[in-house]
C-alpha cells in the first residue's frame, strides 16, 4: 500500500485516494484524541461545523437543488 503510492505505481485517482484517505484519517484520529481531552467546552461544536462543511460542500459541488425555486420580484 505504501509502496504503491511512494512508486506511484497506482493510477493518480487511486494514489489520491489512498493517499487521502489515510490524511483523513489520521485528521480524524488528531480531532478525537483533542475532543475527548477538552469534551466538555467543544463536544456539541465540533459536529455541528462538520455537519455545515458536507452540507456547503454538497451544495457548491452538487449545485442548488432542483426543488427550490426563487420567487420573481415585481
Amino acid at each position: 500500500m505504501v509502496s504503491g503510492s511512494v512508486t506511484l505505481t497506482l493510477g493518480p485517482s487511486p494514489a489520491r485516494g489512498l493517499i487521502g484517505g489515510c490524511a483523513g484519517m489520521t485528521l480524524g484520529a488528531l480531532l478525537g484524541d483533542w475532543l475527548l481531552s477538552h469534551a466538555h467546552p467543544y463536544a456539541p461544536l465540533v459536529p455541528l461545523l462538520v455537519v455545515a462543511l458536507v452540507i456547503v460542500i454538497a451544495w457548491v459541488w452538487l449545485g442548488r437543488p432542483r426543488g427550490i425555486v426563487e420567487r420573481e420580484e415585481g
